[in-house]
């Protein structure tokens, strides 16, 4: 299935989900196809899934194409969803419109309203969730924790339902509109397992290897869109010559995939192709990461 976990910390919510693909009719082992599982809708709206994407995709596309006009429609669409798939898709809605912190959970064919914290997914992996986040005696702060922990249950190859990617929505405080809003986090990770992807185009396959102990650690380098109303998540693998880019108005929930070693083209070329600015760390001279906020193309 997935792991999704949601939770609001003091005047912040914080979401942090998996992009595997798991669901029965959409088995899928390359993380390149994997799915955007918490996406930002606007700067005061998420809607996080689990379970079978087809339901999920249905109110997308519905979003998308204009078609949910209130908070309540979509509270209703995800409710006739999780009925229709008979209980095998879940959803967490979070909202920080006019000031208020709202999660609500559609499970079990019953809309649970004004939660503090949420999950859907895997019983499992929560379970170890859990245990991993108890377990950290760290000072560090309640996002932080959560990321750590939910990262522990990506790592654990004993739960296969929640793997690839982690990704995760932070609230911010937007002193423009002095608001709080929804953004993905932006982070930098090193792993030292060996990796390979299969990428296919125009029906040719093309594999990708990079990272393992003959060529080093590779880097995941997580970027993110500074533009509110363009909320979009990239990941940079510098090794493997290639990123992806998850932006809900240009693909829906689905990755697109872009072939450029250099983080700051990686960069332009989003700019160029799609108008997102991205902001995050790059790799520079060899493995140097340097925070960079690409303004290409603005006014």
């Amino acid at each position: 299935m997935t792991l999704v976990i949601c939770r609001q910390v003091e005047e912040k919510i914080y979401i942090a989900s998996d992009s595997k693909v798991t669901d029965k009719n959409s088995v899928r082992n390359n993380p390149l196809t994997g799915n955007l599982k918490s996406l930002i809708l606007n700067p005061f709206l998420s809607l996080s899934f689990a379970g079978n994407i087809h339901y999920a995709e249905k109110i997308l596309e519905l979003f998308y194409s204009n078609k949910i006009f209130s908070f309540q429609q979509l509270i209703l669409e995800c409710l006739k969803a999780n009925i229709d798939s008979n209980n095998e898709t879940d959803f967490i809605i979070a909202s920080l419109d006019k000031g208020k912190r709202i999660i609500i959970k559609v499970s079990n064919k019953n809309v649970l309203q004004n939660q503090q914290n949420a999950w859907i997914g895997n019983q499992k992996a929560f379970s170890k969730f859990q245990e991993y986040y108890h377990s950290d005696q760290t000072d560090k702060k309640e996002s932080s924790k959560i990321n750590h922990a939910f990262k522990q249950v990506i790592k654990n190859e004993n739960i296969e339902d929640v793997a690839d990617f982690c990704l995760s929505i932070e609230t911010v405080y937007q002193k423009q509109i002095k608001q709080y809003c929804f953004i993905y986090e932006m982070s930098g990770e090193v792993s030292f397992a060996p990796a390979e992807i299969k990428i296919t185009e125009q029906n040719k396959s093309q594999i990708l290897p990079f990272g393992g102990p003959e060529k080093g650690a590779f880097l995941a380098l997580y970027m993110r869109s500074f533009n509110l109303l363009k909320p979009a998540i990239a990941i940079h693998f510098p090794e493997g010559k290639f990123g992806v880019l998850f932006c809900p108005t240009v693909n829906l929930n689905k990755a697109e995939i872009i072939k450029e070693e250099d983080g700051e083209k990686f960069m332009d070329i989003i700019s160029d192709k799609y108008g997102i600015n991205l902001e995050g760390l790059v790799a520079k001279d060899g493995n140097r990461l340097t925070m960079i906020m690409n303004k290409k193309n603005m006014p």
